[in-house]
């Protein structure tokens, strides 16, 4: 997409700067100066394994709905969580889980640094070096690399949202019918966003929506078109295309939580005035500590840790927002263009509003606070800190658009630039992080028991439930190593039963023994079939096998499928991904075709009309 041999002279070796920087600046902490990995990856590494388990079973023919790896027995693909469809466990099918998160997390990082300058460059129509500027800032973002360092591996697709924009709000007719070029476009946006869900994002999922809308606004109020209809096709066929694609995901997850329902947390908030504050400065600034905010939050259930305060952008970005700002008053008032154009300022209205959304989750409101305790995943939810990501990539895109609208020469752009990218370098380079070098999940213990599995192509099936294993030297307990003991864990790390398992199901109907002994009718491991579809199969959320289950339950303790019934609204939502999955890749690979026709015959043209222009 850069044609311009000139300006990929300039693009490329940016890239490779920014992205070496980038390298050198986090690569320690995979593991960190101590050995170690940020502690949520004992959530995710046992996950992944378990992953790789069923793959190395099943290969991709099959759906792995539930894991014996966990909880003696638990929810996989029907948790929101879950990312079996997602680049990190893709790659552990051929290398350890720790080579998988460093790759996911630079891959990803340089998608959001093209995907930016592409938004930028293609889109807004941002000069070479403005673009370069708002992707170094997108890629230096404090919230990416420290929730991926702190172990939230759930959240590396939020790289993808300015390529979804991109993709979106790109203006251009790729072939000679636009409504073929709108189809195509809002299947590579709704594939990426769909990525998101289907990789565990559900978090980021409501943000990233609420960032593609301040994208296309911004467009309508600094782009070249000022009316934005002609994107409301593109906008519902992205919607439409991510909910088929996704009907499958979606529909098991809410059977999950509407049967695991962890509702019983209240949800921290502020005062509004605190909200904001916690806001610019965790944006502009450097991200808070918990001592400086806990006499001002309230109905924690937990200290939120620095890790939930990461957003920065630096301060540079707040200093181009402001001369953006003045410029385009003075721009506009001198046009008088603000008082005739009816759709800019309804756009800025608009923006200003879902600028509010979050600081409003964020802040006490008596009615409001009732209302989002109601909503799915928001009423599970302890805080909603995380959504200020939102801001991140439209507080970069109002100022970098703005200061690229200044009259002035490329000559001082270029050093400004310069200047500034060196500045976001330097300063990530040397800000503290001692934080995440003292962090304390030991990835050794994991990488050892999927080194055994995958160097002898053996799958430890699950014999045991407890919480630990007594071998001749000592006694072993987690996730990550039992697993590779064929032992599931009844203390399992599961978000959705509660940080105390206070959510835990029938939790007293599992004990340390074999998962085939049997106690008043029951074998000792949870029917996982029944935390999600209970009604279909007749049982309660927590219900263990029966006596009369035992060849499933041998089956579903091996890693293999076992016979349970689906309701029939995920039948159909597993048809309706399959066949719209399969649909969209036929139709991209048609789409793929035209564009290679249509560039053969403009230079088929170019050509002749060279060669008419030669004997004239």
């Amino acid at each position: 997409m850069i044609k311009n041999i000139k300006e990929s002279k300039i693009v490329i070796p940016a890239f490779i700067i920014l992205l070496f920087s980038y390298f050198i600046i986090f690569q320690g902490f995979f593991p960190n100066s101590q050995g170690r990995l940020g502690h949520d990856y004992y959530y995710f590494f046992s996950r992944l394994i378990a992953g790789f388990y069923w793959f190395k079973t099943n290969g991709l023919t099959a759906l792995p709905y539930f894991t014996p790896a966990l909880c003696a027995g638990n929810v996989f693909y029907t948790d929101p969580q879950n990312l079996y469809f997602s680049l990190p466990q893709f790659l552990t099918f051929a290398m350890n889980p720790l080579d998988a998160v460093r790759i996911t997390f630079f891959t990803f990082a340089a998608t959001g640094l093209i995907g930016t300058y592409l938004l930028m460059r293609k889109v807004f129509l941002c000069g070479v070096y403005a673009s370069l500027l708002a992707a170094a800032f997108f890629l230096f973002n404090g919230f990416y690399a420290y929730r991926i360092i702190i172990g939230h591996l759930t959240y590396h697709g939020f790289m993808l949202i300015p390529l979804i924009s991109f993709f979106l709000l790109w203006n251009k007719k790729a072939t000679n019918i636009r409504f073929i070029s709108d189809i195509a476009y809002s299947l590579l946006s709704a594939l990426l966003f769909s990525y998101i869900l289907y990789s565990g994002g559900v978090h980021i999922i409501i943000p990233g929506i609420l960032t593609i809308i301040a994208g296309a606004l911004i467009y309508g109020i600094y782009g070249e078109a000022d009316n934005l209809k002609p994107l409301i096709l593109r906008a519902f066929l992205f919607l439409l295309f991510t909910f088929s694609f996704s009907f499958s995901k979606i529909s098991a997850c809410l059977h999950t939580i509407t049967n695991l329902p962890r509702s019983g947390y209240p949800i921290a908030v502020f005062e509004f005035k605190d909200a904001l504050i916690v806001l610019f400065k965790s944006l502009f600034f450097k991200a808070v500590e918990w001592e400086e905010i806990e006499a001002l939050i309230s109905n924690t259930s937990i200290p939120l840790s620095r890790h939930e305060f990461e957003f920065g952008v630096t301060p540079l970005v707040l200093i181009l927002i402001i001369i953006g700002a003045v410029n385009f008053f003075f721009k506009y008032k001198k046009n008088n263009n603000l008082k005739e154009n009816d759709n800019r300022k309804l756009y800025a209205i608009i923006l200003v509003f879902i600028f509010l959304i979050p600081l409003c989750l964020n802040t006490y409101i008596p009615g409001l606070y009732d209302l989002f305790k109601t909503i799915p995943i928001i009423k599970n939810s302890v805080t909603l800190v995380r959504w200020y990501s939102f801001y991140i990539l439209p507080v970069i895109l109002l100022g970098v658009i703005g200061a690229d609208r200044l009259k002035i020469s490329n000559k001082l752009k270029f050093c400004s630039a310069f200047i500034f990218i060196s500045i976001i370098i330097i300063a990530n380079g040397v800000s503290d992080k001692s934080y995440y070098h003292n962090q304390n999940f030991i990835p050794s213990r994991a990488l050892r028991v999927y080194d055994y599995a995958a160097q002898n192509n053996y799958i430890p099936p699950i014999k045991h439930a407890s919480d630990q294993i007594r071998t001749k030297h000592n006694t072993l307990k987690g996730d990550d190593i039992l697993i590779g003991f064929g032992v599931s864990n009844i203390e399992c790390y599961e978000a959705l039963f509660g940080y105390k398992h206070e959510f835990f199901p029938q939790k007293n109907k599992l004990y340390p023994a074999s998962i085939y002994a049997l106690k008043e009718g029951y074998f000792n491991m949870t029917n996982p079939a029944c935390y999600t579809f209970p009604n279909a199969n007749s049982c309660k959320p927590g219900d263990n096998f029966t006596v009369y289950q035992h060849k499933e339950l041998r089956n579903f303790a091996s890693y293999k499928p076992f016979k349970f019934k689906l309701p029939i609204i995920q039948k159909i939502a597993n048809k309706i991904s399959f066949i719209s999955l399969s649909w969209a890749i036929l139709f991209l690979m048609y789409f793929a075709g035209e564009l290679i026709l249509t560039g053969y015959k403009k230079k088929g043209n170019a050509r002749e009309r060279s060669e008419n222009k030669s004997l004239n």
